[in-house]
């Protein structure tokens, strides 16, 4: 899965157990929550009320 510009892994701290894993080459982080398709949306609802909070608590209007 990729979010925002990162790619994520759900399997990335197993990788020493595998001794011909390619995970030492590999660009992705280890995810800190399952990378099911739908947990993209999760994300995002949760990035703009993020986004909302912070726009209210510094509005100086």
């Amino acid at each position: 899965d990729e979010w925002e510009g990162v790619y994520l892994c759900p399997v990335r701290d197993m990788a020493d157990d595998v001794p011909y894993a390619l995970c030492p080459y590999c660009p992705a982080t280890q995810s800190t929550e399952p990378t099911y398709p739908e947990m993209r949306a999760h994300r995002l609802e949760r990035r703009r009320q993020e986004c909302l909070a912070n726009y209210w608590t510094n509005y100086k209007g």
